[in-house]
């Protein structure tokens, strides 16, 4: 058992799924234990239920670890979890979903971060309303607020969309939304990543095509580090998938790499991959595969050893780095992801094939439509360059 940041939610580090447990003072006076079973695959989505659970059956719960014998005022039903002063709001509108975000945040997180999460709140209140009940919120809702960030040219934009699908997923893990909406909500906000990618007055690159990946790769001396990109841009990892690769996940058979866990950076271990679609094994470049079997052996690493014992701030500086000597533009570590769709894309392309979007989702642990709205108009910019050279 391990604790998390969520009071009465646990780790089980068996299985690496969470579980609650807590104690209970009932209507009728009496104290019960509650604990549920190590089914959620991850800490919000359980402390979400333990709330639904404190505010629908029983009075004001008491952690495992506080004595019967404390008594305190009895849970408002529906109230949510540490609510402000003001109770004027439903329970699912944005600003209690908000409230519910801050105080996360404010507990786990470094102040500036708090700072920017608020702002990035702010931004949604003012253009929704603060009471907006986030199930009337619609498809069309979404796409004109993503107008509407992309025509003020905030600076914040990115954090803005990011803490609005986290409210989205706080109320889709509350019952406050269908599958069927939340569906719907993720891939419009999908094409906010799209259209950020073709947007180039923003102040980072978003991908390197296969040449300007070659100029990087050049100016690196480091066998880790040649390592790092090359495995970042020919598998098109998520970071926290790439930073909980194990010696163990390598299939030498077939050139690949499994992936079927997460680095979980708020809790010390694993945590299950993003989606459904995440399991999966990513073949990649032989030659680099090679190269990354050869570096485990030689450093005499353990089945259970993770590879790239790195944090992604780290990885951030050495792209600085290695961009200014190669003379090219800067990309988010995030950016070797769309880097990795381009070079797939450019693959199909060079040999006359129409790409197959199916694969393309498999390698990435995404799903067709996911890719489609996200990726496509990588593909049509690669189209047009080839035509271009012919």
């Amino acid at each position: 058992m391990a604790k998390s940041h969520y009071k009465g939610v646990y780790l089980n580090k068996t299985n690496g799924m969470y579980y609650y447990a807590t104690r209970v003072k009932t209507s009728t006076g009496d104290f019960k234990s509650v604990k549920s079973k190590s089914i959620y695959k991850n800490a919000i989505l359980c402390y979400a239920d333990l709330q639904k659970l404190k505010s629908t059956i029983f009075d004001e719960p008491l952690d495992v670890k506080e004595s019967s014998s404390k008594t305190k005022k009895p849970l408002i039903k529906n109230n949510i979890i540490n609510s402000t002063s003001n109770n004027n709001y439903n329970s699912s509108s944005l600003y209690c979903l908000g409230s519910e975000l801050l105080s996360i945040y404010n507990k786990t997180k470094r102040a500036n971060t708090y700072i920017g999460k608020k702002q990035a709140l702010n931004i949604i209140y003012n253009y929704f309303g603060k009471d907006k009940v986030i199930s009337d919120i619609n498809s069309n809702d979404i796409i004109d607020f993503i107008a509407y960030l992309t025509s003020k040219n905030l600076t914040i934009t990115d954090k803005v969309i990011s803490t609005l699908k986290q409210l989205i997923d706080r109320a889709f893990y509350s019952s406050y939304i269908t599958q069927q909406q939340f569906g719907a909500f993720k891939l419009d906000l999908a094409t906010f990543n799209a259209s950020s990618i073709v947007n180039h007055n923003k102040r980072e690159k978003t991908f390197y095509t296969l040449e300007e990946y070659q100029k990087l790769q050049n100016v690196i001396d480091n066998d880790f580090d040649k390592l790092i990109f090359d495995v970042l841009f020919y598998g098109g990892f998520r970071i926290s998938e790439f930073l909980a690769i194990q010696f163990k996940d390598l299939d030498a058979e077939n050139h690949a790499i499994k992936i079927n866990k997460q680095l979980n950076t708020t809790h010390d271990g694993f945590a299950p991959v993003k989606n459904k679609n995440g399991n999966r094994t990513t073949i990649i470049n032989k030659a680099v595969f090679n190269h990354l079997y050869d570096y485990c052996t030689k450093n005499g690493l353990l089945e259970n050893d993770i590879i790239f014992d790195v944090s992604r701030q780290n990885i951030a500086r050495k792209v600085g780095i290695y961009a200014k000597l190669a003379n090219i533009p800067y990309l988010n570590v995030h950016g070797f992801r769309h880097s990795c769709c381009s070079y797939l894309f450019q693959v199909y392309i060079k040999n006359n094939m129409v790409p197959n979007f199916q694969f393309i989702a498999s390698q990435l642990g995404d799903s067709v439509a996911m890719v489609q709205a996200t990726y496509s108009h990588l593909y049509e910019s690669e189209n047009e360059k080839m035509q271009d050279l012919i």
